[in-house]
């Protein structure tokens, strides 16, 4: 069986090039004015993170919709739908606490956007954020917390060090995972402090001995519930 290639003359259309809405174009400008009002590089990553991913969902659900003036609240609702519709790369439906966070910072461009004379839906300031149920933390009695305590590994004493630190001062784990590490008062007999960011000092707080002061990075060890985060260091006295 013979194949038969026909060769046509001519060639292929350019592909129509990206461009910017009036939306997308506001989005950039309100960048720049958070970086010149010297906003941390960790709020600039979360409204990339969740502006960004707005602004691809109306190019491709919604290409007409290039303009403020096109961009009616009915829009955002069907967006926050498809968010909380949609599972995470880890196979979940997206917390309650995550949609609230994305519904904050996309109003924060929203209202900019309409202090900077751009027609807004006047509808969106009196959008409600999703609601956030109170979870109730998960208790262990002191015979678990020995059982966690005798699982961590004996050659590796930052783990029960973490431990404790979680039970101990209060903080969750996932500020234990946005732990600070800072001399607060230049570096006095090798001594670190370990401080939790956005939380109060005297609750977060605890002191620890190194032998020397290289950068530590955090990262979580994926165990169950988070409660092992493992703090990289080259020794803990």
């Amino acid at each position: 069986m013979r194949t038969t290639v026909r060769v046509i003359q001519g060639r292929l259309a350019d592909s129509e090039p990206h461009r910017t809405s009036a939306i997308e174009a506001a989005y950039q400008h309100f960048r720049l004015d958070k970086q010149g009002s010297l906003v941390s590089p960790k709020t600039l990553r979360h409204y990339e993170w969740t502006i960004r991913p707005f602004l691809r969902w109306l190019d491709e659900e919604h290409p007409q919709v290039a303009r403020f003036e096109q961009l009616g609240v009915d829009l955002v609702r069907e967006y926050r739908v498809w968010v909380a519709e949609r599972p995470t790369n880890r196979g979940r439906l997206p917390e309650p606490a995550t949609l609230n966070d994305l519904h904050r910072l996309l109003m924060t461009f929203l209202r900019w956007a309409e202090d900077e004379g751009y027609a807004v839906d006047p509808r969106m300031r009196r959008l409600k954020a999703p609601r956030v149920p109170l979870k109730e933390p998960t208790v262990f009695h002191i015979a678990q917390l020995r059982d966690v305590l005798a699982a961590c590994n004996p050659e590796r004493p930052q783990e029960e060090l973490i431990v404790r630190m979680l039970v101990g001062s209060g903080v969750r784990a996932a500020e234990l995972c946005g732990l600070a590490v800072r001399g607060p008062d230049g570096w006095t007999a090798g001594g670190w402090s370990f401080a939790c960011v956005g939380t109060p000092a005297p609750r977060a707080k605890s002191r620890v001995e190194c032998q020397s002061r290289p950068s530590w990075p955090l990262r979580s060890s994926g165990t169950k519930r988070g409660i092992a985060t493992m703090l990289e260091c080259p020794r803990f006295l």
